[in-house]
């Protein structure tokens, strides 16, 4: 029967041999509710469990995203892996034989075997640098060694490598191993100078960047010596494998430990990873040279209940640690935070002045609640101004505005209370309300003179103009609202293909207004993810391009965090556990929209109206006649021109 086995019987013997709760149980909390278990869905924020696994049917379901299949599409969704890496996994795991199907299955694989291309140029490559590393005469092992005093097992736990200096070495390498090295260079491990392959690292210690499973993904190449001009770290360009936004350095490695715990710490650094490995922390991964986002917020969230947030005691150390709370409390994850010594930056600076038991004492005796600790160094550095003060606890509210843990929320209004007893509960709690439909999601950020230098004048503090206090609040909820308009007329729409077009011209230009008043990154990545809806819709072959457009558009909304559908939709507390309610949805393609926006020529010419004010220029370079004629094609030429000239009256230029 080799070869003979269907896909079918492939699945059904899967659905027979792996108890689906089993498996997922591995990423959420299942609680038995009669002959099925329920939890909180792993595939989107909500505070209600709406998701179900039945193991007698062995299909799992949520009821609040629509997210359903077997143990197979499960492992899809979550992990982000095809068809068949999902049934290798099942296969290794509960010893499946799936000899009788491969050959079947040859022409349906396609997918799998260009990431298994992929996986191999990147297994040969790392066992190269490890082969380099190790080597007698390496001056990656020398360095790291001598200069940050790591050797033995930790090294060959993560293991680390090295690239030496000549770049044709590892393409020697490749071709014995009998890599194209075409493949290579779509790995990112190699380049093409000159018309020369030459390996993309060179004169680097390796870090391997690996999967979940133990698998290379990509690498980060830091230089060695003090005189390289080069950036102190590099990583692999984005590839099918590795996504920077979304990767771990040492999750292979803590991956049990994360499990075991519910908890897990994050650090900035590669070399912080390491040392608290060596400080017996195993629990533990790093970003790969970015800030934490959504997607890793999101990933963290399968795993754990709490995340300890260790980063450098600087302003932008602060400031990280913030952006991370924000990611993680709509998630449902408590927020820590320990902060080092002052003489000390980062773990691996601890740990080499005091050794690796002094790191481990010094983290179990310094966690502190992320809110409270964040609250209290502010309050701290706004002195007795009460103004300053009152300032402040707006801030604080705006952070309180994600937490979607009620109970959690209410105690730190408490704290908040205790520590600033001139403000009423009933005051604060009517606030936060406020903010919960206001909030902007990365807005109310505070610049406090965290490190003896003034940054906002002599209070030393700068309120940032987010979270609708100040002109760039008002601003991004004039984006915003109008960003709504651009939803309601694509749910609307029927010429899907004219629609997109106008719609990717629109958020390109409101992308650009948000860009300007300051770093609202999550904003843009927002109307980035529905620009690539319509993108998707109008690259696809016009056949049901209007399904595909209304899916996407409900997959986004699905997607949207509570405070961005508070602002958007008007949502209040409590509708719907936290999800878009249909009356909402309703609302975009027949309700009343907030603006004049009942064509796309209207819209289109209030969205270049905002541009001009804020940016300063036409966008795009359209000239003052065409801009003219968009407000003429509006039918609101009146009414606009009034506002153009109130522009041009306050010195903004010549439009028209």
């Amino acid at each position: 029967m080799v070869g003979g086995g269907s896909l079918e019987e492939l699945r059904r013997l899967i659905q027979e041999r792996v108890p689906i709760e089993e498996v997922v149980a591995r990423y959420v909390s299942l609680k038995r509710v009669g002959s099925n278990f329920r939890a909180l869905c792993p595939f989107h924020t909500e505070k209600t469990p709406s998701f179900y696994v039945a193991p007698h049917l062995q299909i799992f379901k949520c009821f609040g995203c629509d997210a359903g299949g077997d143990v197979i599409t499960f492992l899809q969704k979550i992990e982000g892996w095809s068809f068949w890496e999902a049934v290798q996994w099942l296969a290794r795991e509960y010893q499946i034989d799936l000899k009788p199907f491969l050959n079947r299955a040859e022409g349906e694989r396609g997918e799998r075997d260009g990431h298994q291309l992929l996986r191999y140029a990147l297994t040969c490559a790392l066992e190269f640098f490890e082969l380099q590393f190790w080597d007698g005469e390496s001056r990656g092992r020398r360095y790291i060694e001598e200069e940050r005093g790591f050797s033995g097992e930790v090294l060959r736990v993560f293991r680390i490598g090295y690239a030496p200096a000549d770049g044709r070495a590892l393409i020697a390498y490749l071709q014995k191993k009998h890599v194209a090295l075409e493949v290579a260079q779509e790995a990112g491990i190699v380049v093409r100078q000159g018309g020369e392959w030459r390996s993309f690292f060179r004169d680097q210690l390796i870090f391997p960047i690996l999967d979940v499973r133990g698998q290379p993904v990509g690498f980060a190449g830091r230089t060695i010596d003090a005189s390289d001009t080069r950036p102190k770290y590099i990583n692999t360009a984005n590839t099918p494998l590795f996504v920077k936004s979304s990767s771990f350095f040492g999750l292979a490695q803590s991956f049990l430990s994360v499990r075991r715990a519910r908890r897990v710490y994050l650090v900035e650094g590669y070399f912080d990873v390491l040392a608290m490995w060596v400080a017996g922390v195993h629990n533990v991964v790093a970003t790969c040279g970015t800030a934490l986002t959504r997607e890793h917020a999101r990933y963290l969230s399968r795993y754990v209940r709490e995340v300890v947030l260790v980063f450098d005691n600087d302003v932008a150390g602060v400031e990280a640690r913030r952006r991370a709370a924000v990611w993680l409390y709509p998630l449902n994850v408590q927020v820590k935070t320990c902060s080092l010594p002052g003489e000390y930056k980062d773990p691996d600076e601890f740990r080499r002045a005091k050794g690796g038991e002094a790191l481990r004492d010094w983290l179990t005796r310094h966690e502190q609640d992320f809110f409270q600790w964040y609250g209290s160094l502010l309050l701290r550095r706004a002195g007795d101004s009460l103004g300053v003060r009152a300032e402040v606890v707006r801030q604080l509210l705006t952070l309180l505005a994600y937490v979607s843990d009620e109970l959690q929320c209410e105690e730190y209004l408490h704290w908040l209370k205790s520590v600033h007893p001139s403000v009423s509960l009933g005051v604060l709690r009517r606030q936060l309300r406020q903010l919960r439909r206001r909030v902007v999601r990365g807005g109310g950020r505070v610049d406090v003179d965290l490190g003896g230098v003034g940054m906002g004048g002599t209070s030393g503090l700068s309120g940032d103009k987010g979270a609708g206090m100040g002109d760039g609040g008002l601003v991004l909820v004039g984006v915003l609202s109008l960003l709504r308009a651009v939803v309601r007329l694509l749910m609307a729409c029927e010429e899907v293909e004219a629609c997109c077009g106008r719609a990717l011209r629109v958020l390109g230009l409101l992308k650009e207004v948000v860009r300007v008043k300051g770093d609202h990154s999550e904003e843009v990545q927002l109307m980035e993810d529905l620009m690539e809806v319509c993108r998707s819709v109008e690259e696809g072959d016009g056949s049901g391009a209007l399904q595909r457009l209304r899916m996407g558009l409900k997959e986004w909304l699905a997607r949207l965090p509570v405070q961005y559908r508070a602002l958007l939709f008007s949502v209040e507390e409590g509708d719907s556990g936290g999800r878009v309610p249909s009356s909402a949805v309703r609302s975009l393609a027949c309700g009343e929209a907030d603006h004049v926006v009942q064509r796309w020529d209207v819209l289109e010419a209030e969205v270049m109206l905002l541009y001009y004010r804020e940016v300063g220029r036409l966008p795009g370079g359209t000239t003052p006649e065409e801009f003219w004629e968009v407000l003429r094609w509006s039918g609101e030429q009146t009414r606009l021109t009034a506002r153009v000239l109130a522009l041009r009256g306050r010195g903004g230029g010549g439009a028209g």
